[in-house]
């Protein structure tokens, strides 16, 4: 996969997608995040990154495993730990619920790809909303809504535990606020 740009008909005219193909390809042969970050694949794209920040207003990028580094766990597996403290958070609420980790889960994995499904295309990637997840996931279970935001809860609690900040980040914050008010 190569690096390219397009214009982004759908968001503005004026919006530039980059994509970085081939960091993709080299953070994927690394094997981890921190073998990748002893590269010269990652000098190139910290390099292009701070290059950026001088030519637009707002740069949006991936903050996973960019800025912000996930720990060795699979996606399932950290999935899987939050829906375990979704449902310690939810019985603490409301004694009666029983709802299980791996009903939880499921519910999760579900909900995940239907929002990825049905959400906005933007250049032809679709995000799914995590609002979006949280609240089908809570109505899958057949829970209140109010439960959206226990969800919510355990999700972003979980995701604290596992991630670390990148060494790149402090280099990055300092380019992107060099001269800022």
């Amino acid at each position: 996969m190569t690096t390219y740009e397009q214009s982004s008909r759908h968001i503005n005219p004026n919006t530039k997608t980059v994509v970085f193909g081939e960091v993709e390809d080299a953070l994927d042969g690394a094997g981890d995040v921190d073998a990748f970050l002893a590269t010269p694949q990652a000098e190139a794209l910290k390099a292009r990154l701070l290059a950026e920040f001088s030519l637009v207003d707002v740069l949006s990028l991936d903050v996973f495993d960019t800025l912000l580094i996930r720990d060795g766990r699979s996606e399932l597996e950290r999935f899987f730990n939050i829906a375990q403290r979704f449902v310690v958070l939810a019985s603490d609420r409301q004694h009666d619920v029983r709802v299980s980790p791996r009903s939880a889960l499921i519910a999760r994995i579900y909900s995940a790809s239907t929002a990825y499904r049905l959400g906005k295309s933007a250049d032809g990637c679709i995000e799914g909303r995590l609002a979006d997840i949280a609240l089908n996931t809570v109505k899958s279970l057949k829970l209140d809504e109010s439960f959206a935001e226990v969800w919510l809860l355990a999700e972003l609690a979980i995701e604290i535990e596992q991630l670390r900040v990148s060494p790149l980040i402090d280099e990055l914050i300092e380019a992107a606020t060099a001269g800022a008010p």
